[in-house]
């Protein structure tokens, strides 16, 4: 705060000095005096951080906002949901889907879909284990090919 005031006291000064100091050659050397002071005032820090020498970090320091993290996980699970939803819609609607994940090591990692088809609606004449297994193979691109998938609500003759 000390350095600002300092700053902004010499930035004044100048200024009230230019008024003062009648036009010619030396107002311009007078303008070009206060420039070099006022710029090492302005690098003064700079050096003064050099000689410490304390270039050291310390991580223990960052944080992370876990609510942040999540909430951005969140609306990622809620989009590729909606992603999912969107590129079956031609084949089947009214499906609900729930979604288990975890967030380890700051990553979203799908643990298992859960695709509920009691209320769904076919719109081809494909057979119904052709449509699920497109479900399956839709959810396995979006959501990851390593995530589990239970589709159930819908009764296999």
């Amino acid at each position: 705060m000390q350095y600002l005031i300092e700053i902004s006291a010499i930035v004044v000064l100048s200024i009230m000095l230019k008024f003062l100091i009648p036009n010619g050659n030396i107002k311009k050397f007078t303008t070009w005096i206060i420039s070099v002071i006022i710029s090492v005032l302005m690098i003064n820090p700079v050096f003064s951080f050099i000689k410490s020498g304390d270039f050291s970090f310390d991580s223990s320091k960052i944080t992370i906002q876990q609510d942040f993290i999540e909430s951005t996980f969140n609306k990622k699970v809620e989009n590729n949901k909606k992603i999912f939803i969107n590129a079956i819609k031609d084949k089947i609607s009214n499906i609900n889907i729930d979604v288990d994940y975890e967030i380890l090591d700051n990553k979203l990692i799908y643990k298992k879909i859960h695709i509920d088809l009691k209320n769904a609606v076919l719109y081809t004449d494909k057979e119904h284990i052709d449509i699920i297994n497109e479900i399956k193979l839709t959810a396995k691109n979006i959501f990851g090919g390593d995530v589990e998938i239970d589709i159930y609500g819908w009764i296999f003759i």
